[in-house]
């Protein structure tokens, strides 16, 4: 997926980024976190949730302007896998 999006901070700058999402084949049980320093000093924990659930949260919390619409795109990314039968 490709976004482009005016900075929030500079008015003639321009965000880009390319998502990209992949398909994957997983084992049965899932095995600790191995997190790298920032991520363990921002406390990030892993968490399985349905589906529905996140994308109610990504629509509802409360973000600046510039994060929503990575939280939407998020949002839009599972109602893609639901409607194609990969969650449900």
């Amino acid at each position: 997926m490709h976004r482009t999006q005016r900075s929030n901070r500079d008015r003639n700058t321009r965000y880009v980024q390319d998502n990209y999402y992949y398909f994957c084949e997983v084992a049965d049980e899932p095995i600790g976190q191995d997190l790298d320093d920032y991520e363990a000093e921002e406390q990030y924990r892993l968490e399985y949730i349905d589906p529905a659930v996140a994308i109610q949260k990504n629509r509802t919390v409360d973000a600046p302007a510039f994060n929503r619409v990575m939280l939407e795109r998020e949002a839009l990314v599972l109602e893609l896998l639901i409607a194609e039968g990969y969650l449900s």
